[in-house]
């Protein structure tokens, strides 16, 4: 996960949805959510920590692997498969491909969603 990245207002408004997502997801975590922010910690990064734990819990890899949200495209670029970086990079193009932020925190659902808009749009 790059920190110093610059986000889209598409990534922040995924963010945003990620943290409420994160709190319903797993109330008894909401907690320290909330003092986080509470306590100012910086909004996008705390999105951010929500983002990849959702899409490690959605998408049911192990911990030790990358999600989407946080792959190292220098890694992918050159073949390194050993944390995931091939397969999260595809699925983060996708993501991207469809119009959607790599920050979404659950990538299959939001992917779906956006094929079942496109199919439906006149």
């Amino acid at each position: 996960m790059t920190i110093n990245e610059t986000l889209t207002g598409l990534d922040r408004v995924a963010l945003g949805r990620a943290i409420e997502m994160y709190r319903t997801t797993f109330p008894t975590l909401r907690p320290h959510i909330d003092r986080q922010l509470a306590e100012g910690k910086d909004r996008d990064e705390v999105g951010r920590y929500c983002a990849h734990y959702l899409q490690v819990w959605n998408l049911r890899i192990g911990p030790w692997l990358v999600p989407p949200c946080a792959v190292n495209p220098d890694a992918a670029a050159r073949g390194e498969n050993r944390l995931g970086e091939v397969d999260a990079m595809r699925l983060q193009r996708r993501m991207l491909a469809a119009g959607l932020s790599k920050y979404e925190g659950h990538p299959m659902a939001a992917l779906e969603q956006a094929e079942r808009s496109t199919r439906a749009a006149p």
